[in-house]
């Protein structure tokens, strides 16, 4: 366990890269809304971070086209990440692969500052089926399990989605 067992939220750095976990379990930790004790931590540590490059992941998925859908709760912590140039969102939850183009928190395409969400869900359990396709989705994918490969440069990251054949789909 990392941290305390009501919070679940924290983060480390690795080479040039700042990593941030947080839980998106928000009715558990008392909220993810602006002014909850996890939002007030992330705004602390995005301002203390002298990170260029920074990832988040959490389980649930801010957005998903995917049976369980996307997590709204989160709005806050996103558009708090969103204002604080994070490059990249890592999620699960849904087992289904699926990428959206870097937009804003409310779904607005924006390749200089967006957001790139992922949701990679492959590991080895059921895949889901996609009930929708939102906005900016840019790939989806549930024929077979696969990893996302990050390969995390000094100001910039390359990303594949490969399946279990090893073939690259994204």
């Amino acid at each position: 366990a990392v941290g305390a067992r009501t919070e679940g939220w924290y983060s480390y750095n690795i080479g040039d890269w700042h990593f941030v976990a947080l839980n998106s379990n928000c009715g558990s930790i008392g909220g993810c809304n602006t002014g909850s004790a996890q939002y007030r931590w992330l705004q602390g540590d995005l301002l203390q971070s002298r990170h260029k490059c920074t990832v988040a992941y959490m389980h649930h998925p801010f957005l998903s086209s995917g049976q369980n859908g996307s997590t709204p709760e989160l709005l806050p912590l996103m558009r708090l990440l969103h204002e604080n140039s994070v490059d990249v969102v890592l999620a699960g939850h849904d087992h289904l692969y699926e990428r959206f183009n870097p937009a804003t928190p409310d779904q607005v395409a924006d390749s200089a500052k967006g957001l790139r969400l992922f949701t990679v869900g492959t590991g080895g359990r059921d895949l889901y089926e996609f009930t929708r396709v939102l906005p900016n989705s840019a790939v989806r994918y549930n024929q077979s399990f696969g990893v996302l490969r990050i390969t995390m440069k000094e100001l910039a990251y390359d990303w594949s989605f490969v399946n279990i054949g090893g073939i690259v789909i994204d």
